[in-house]
């Protein structure tokens, strides 16, 4: 004879997962995680550093400049600098929530396995975790873009100094020309 399943009574066990130790404390990271991790306002500064980089100026007889391209590599270690501490200091954070994330869900799929049995395949439960993890789930988003945000500025000043070492050369060459 076949088990019957039971329905699952969701808000009853929402109610209960939300009035759960862990998943208070779970809360707690994500909104002291949340709170430290101002994606808008480091995203809005990513963007300044990048606008105010001097390498995008160099163009004309600034380009053979040597204190032009001097100040260039200068500002470039700086902004990279800067984009390394706000990723860091966001992947940090962001670490936080990963794991709270795996371990709310653990306890759940394990302290309420009996009130989900009506759940008839694993896609459902995780669609519950997804649900009580809503809010966890969208900063991870938010801080995730942020840090490929940073990659991305990070990889141009990177590229940017090849050019700028290859600019330095070529300035060398020519005054070395003009002595000579």
């Amino acid at each position: 004879m076949a088990r019957e399943r039971e329905e699952v009574d969701l808000p009853s066990l929402l109610k209960a997962i939300r009035k759960d130790a862990s998943y208070v404390k779970f809360k707690e990271i994500v909104e002291t995680a949340q709170a430290r991790l101002d994606v808008e306002r480091d995203r809005r500064e990513c963007f300044a550093i990048h606008a105010g980089r001097t390498a995008r100026t160099l163009h004309g007889k600034k380009a053979y400049n040597p204190s032009s391209i001097q100040e260039a590599e200068g500002k470039e270690i700086e902004a990279r600098s800067r984009l390394v501490e706000i990723r860091m200091k966001a992947a940090y954070q962001l670490e936080h929530v990963e794991k709270a994330c795996k371990a709310v869900e653990d306890h759940v799929l394990t302290e309420y396995n009996e009130e989900m049995r009506g759940y008839s395949n694993q896609d459902q439960r995780r669609a519950l975790i997804r649900r009580v993890q809503k809010v966890a789930q969208n900063v991870l988003t938010d801080g995730k873009s942020l840090l490929d945000l940073c990659d991305r500025f990070i990889e141009d000043i990177d590229k940017v100094g090849y050019g700028l070492t290859n600019l330095t050369n070529l300035a060398v060459k020519i005054l070395a020309g003009r002595a000579n």
